[in-house]
């Protein structure tokens, strides 16, 4: 019997056609569902490789065997069946009826899909972006000149009305990458593109500026200027006057270009300084800000009336002061006193006043509860609205609402500047720190790594990806990421306390050390310094010791940025509890500390310490006092920058210090045992206590203590594999 004819007899030319068209369309399916529903990215691949596998042997069973009315048989068997024309025809029928249903299935995601993106944006005629301006210079140490130029022509621009302009951060995501002007316009939704070349030997100058239409790749202009290097401000005006009227000739008419005394000041040198201070802040590391600074102040010293100097010195000590490098009480006057000057010459300029607004709300969330900081809300919303592509406004706004705990609407602030700038990496971070506070542990993921891959050197998008990887559990990658920081901003004692502080609660002294030893070198003072101290004498078996590290905390009034001042006073309480001394302790922490733990507590470091302290109370005082102080306490908590009371890791804590022994064992077994135990590395200074104790005899609980101890076990090991590692 010819092949041919043999294989059209058994429908294997059938069944290879249906399996090829239904495995086509099942995997345009599935790949397209599975991305929504949250499935990893492997499952994807997993369906392509399904149906390749599946290929031979669905054509060699189709050879064996043939589908009749009695069922599936051997071909042997089914040679004499009556009716194999309708059989096969009836099959032709089921395989496209299936085609249909799968296309139609297909057309209708396919839709819905396009319906959820909304259209692809379309690029304005009046657009323009301004891409990062190439330092041409022999020493190639002038980068920071090109790069000042190109912010001051992107100011210029913005003021052109009618004229779109892409703003600063996506444009200069693509500094230094050789990319077709074409593809940078698509991903930037612009019609034009600004480049150009800067070239400083002595005191000449030379600058190239083209204009390009994307569309066809025609060059509107290119020009040439050699000056001296004081005639820098007069290039600009230039370049922005030239760019506005071959612009306005075809698409935005008749007007004049806004005045365009952009740099704020005629002397070059102090222009000079603080081009160089704007590259330094946009790091975001100690050593940036602290250079920032110095420079700042140097072009103030060359010209006092440099008005946007002044306001970037005020932000940069907000900076400094969100980071811990500066006390609130010595930059609250600073930057009043900076602004107020700026004010003073221009009353409306937004910035200046998000500022002043901002450090305003700041000060009411240290001092008082958290609506005397969301009064300040909307004075920001409407400053953004007035000036929507204000990026230090947009940030600030976003800043402070969640600050105030209002994180959906931060997020949205967020997504929507993502529209505007959709290759700011400082976006991506500020979502990402929303995110994870909002309990989206995936989304905030997604977008710290978005944030660093468009800019490396951000150590706090590193430690937030670290904070991520231990909550799943991960201590390897949580000191990967953390060494990942340290590298970025080497002078942050901070992050190097997280890592001696994860290294001695998991027993490892030696490697805790070397973290310890390079706190004290750089930040003795700090809080990281105190809270090491203390840790480590826990870690070497000397409670003693770790009594004496949290009094010293105490004494010297440490801050509590990270919990230090608050742990330090729970350790001395717990320890006091177990020893049966509490009322001797709280009286030698009230001469210490007045007000720590009497009085009104408005000030979220008086909050937190009393929250700390209620292990001791529940010693001390009646069950109803106790549960009244968790009340207030509850109230008082939106202060805190971490809400403890948000945390239902906390939930059986309450329960058992108000005396409901089933809840809190419930809520201990459902809420906290169920995460990693590297997110309750301090869990053995609390259990002891007698609230807690009972729980010992419950025998989920016990088991799911065993549980965590042979995971800080495999987690140790796996540290100190990982470390190993790093020195061979």
């Amino acid at each position: 019997m010819n092949l041919l004819t043999e294989l059209r007899r058994r429908n294997v030319f059938r069944v290879t056609a249906a399996y090829l068209v239904v495995g086509w369309l099942l995997t345009e399916v599935l790949t397209t569902i599975l991305p929504t529903i949250g499935a990893p990215d492997w499952t994807a691949r997993a369906v392509i490789l399904v149906f390749a596998l599946g290929f031979v042997p669905t054509v060699t069973l189709s050879w064996v065997y043939q589908i009749t009315p009695d069922g599936i048989v051997r071909d042997s068997d089914a040679r004499a069946t009556q009716g194999r024309h309708s059989v096969s025809h009836a099959f032709d029928y089921v395989v496209i009826a299936s085609v249909v249903m799968l296309v139609f299935t297909l057309a209708i995601m396919g839709s819905q899909l396009d319906a959820e993106q909304g259209p692809a944006p379309t690029a304005s005629l009046a657009s323009v972006a301004v891409l990062p301006f190439q330092d041409l210079s022999p020493e190639k140490d002038h980068e920071y000149l090109a790069d000042g130029l190109t912010e001051t022509l992107l100011h210029m621009l913005t003021q052109v009305p009618g004229l779109q302009v892409a703003a600063r951060t996506s444009s200069f995501a693509f500094k230094g990458k050789n990319m077709d002007v074409t593809d940078i316009a698509d991903q930037l939704h612009v019609a034009h593109i600004l480049e150009g070349t800067i070239q400083r030997s002595g005191d000449k100058v030379r600058v190239t500026a083209q204009l390009t239409s994307a569309a066809d790749g025609y060059q509107i202009f290119s020009t040439t200027f050699d000056r001296k290097i004081d005639d820098i401000f007069a290039i600009q005006d230039e370049i922005a006057i030239k760019v506005r009227e071959e612009l306005a000739a075809s698409i935005l008419g008749t007007g004049t270009l806004v005045d365009a005394a952009s740099a704020g000041t005629q002397n070059a040198e102090a222009y000079d300084l603080y081009l160089q201070a704007v590259s330094e802040t946009a790091s975001r590391s100690f050593r940036g800000l602290q250079a920032a600074e110095r420079l700042l102040k140097g072009a103030l010293a060359i010209d006092p009336g440099y008005l946007d100097a002044k306001s970037e010195l005020a932000y940069n000590y907000l900076r400094q002061f969100e980071s811990g490098l500066m006390a609130a009480d010595a930059v609250s006057p600073e930057i009043d006193a900076l602004i107020g000057q700026v004010l003073e010459e221009r009353p409306q300029d937004p910035g200046a006043r998000a500022i002043v607004t901002y450090v305003n709300a700041t000060a009411a969330l240290a001092t008082g509860p958290a609506v005397d900081a969301r009064n300040a809300i909307p004075q920001l919303e409407a400053l953004f609205s007035a000036q929507p592509s204000n990026s230090r406004t947009r940030s600030l706004l976003g800043r402070l609402l969640r600050r105030a705990g209002d994180f959906e609407r931060a997020v949205e602030i967020q997504r929507k500047a993502l529209e505007l700038d959709p290759l700011n990496a400082e976006i991506y971070y500020e979502l990402g720190s929303v995110l994870e506070l909002q309990g989206k542990p995936a989304d905030a993921r997604e977008a710290l790594e978005k944030s660093l891959e468009l800019e490396s050197g951000q150590p706090q998008a590193y430690v937030r990806l670290a904070n991520l990887s231990r909550a799943d559990g991960d201590g390897v990658e949580y000191v990967r990421q953390l060494l990942g920081a340290m590298q970025a901003d080497a002078q942050d004692p901070d992050i190097a306390g997280a890592l001696g502080a994860f290294m001695y609660r998991l027993g490892l002294l030696q490697e805790g050390d070397e973290f310890r030893d390079r706190v004290l070198a750089i930040a003795p003072t700090s809080e990281a310094a105190y809270r090491l101290e203390r840790i480590r004498a826990l870690a070497a078996g000397d409670p003693e010791g770790a009594v004496s590290a949290a009094r010293r905390a105490v004494e010297n009034d440490i801050d509590n940025r990270h919990g230090g001042f608050a742990r330090a006073v729970g350790y001395l309480l717990h320890t006091a509890v177990l020893e049966s001394r509490v009322e001797e302790e709280m009286a030698y922490l009230e001469t210490v500390a007045p007000g720590t733990l009497e009085g009104e507590a408005t000030r979220p470091k008086a909050v937190a310490a009393r929250i700390a302290a209620l292990d001791a109370w529940y010693v001390t005082l009646p069950a109803d006092q106790v549960a009244g102080r968790i009340a207030s306490l509850r109230n008082a908590a939106d202060a805190l920058p971490r809400n403890p009371f948000a945390n239902t890791a906390n939930d059986y804590r309450w329960a058992a210090l108000e005396g409901r022994r089933d809840e809190a064992t419930r809520a201990l077994l459902d809420n906290t045992l169920t995460q990693t135990v590297l997110l309750h590395l301090d869990w053995p200074e609390t259990a002891p206590l007698p609230q807690y104790a009972y729980l010992e005899n419950d025998a989920e609980v016990t088991a799911s203590v065993s549980r965590w101890q042979k995971e800080l076990a495999a987690e140790r090991d796996r540290v100190t594999q990982f470390l190993a590692g790093l020195t061979q």
